[in-house]
């Protein structure tokens, strides 16, 4: 189980349990269930040259019993909408 970051600037943030927020969060987290293979996310997203070169980071932070606090955070990912 984690939450999921999302956000359309990078940012670094410390935190609490040890890690760095890396995502400027446009939305509340939202709560996620990860299984052992992974995670796989499925976007609709507009056919709109407006959104061309739009950043979007993400990152997520799970619950870890062998992190030092007991959560993990992933090292964040930039993806860029692109034709």
């Amino acid at each position: 189980m984690g939450l999921l970051f999302v956000g359309p600037e990078p940012a670094d943030v410390p935190s609490t349990w040890g890690g760095h927020l890396l995502v400027a969060a446009l939305f509340p987290p939202q709560l996620i269930l990860i299984a052992a293979s992974g995670l796989q996310i499925n976007l609709n997203i507009p056919d709109s040259q407006s959104l061309c070169g739009l950043h979007l980071y993400w990152q997520a932070l799970e619950l870890d019993a062998g992190a030092p606090h007991q959560v993990s955070f992933t090292p964040g990912l930039d993806t860029r909408l692109s034709d």
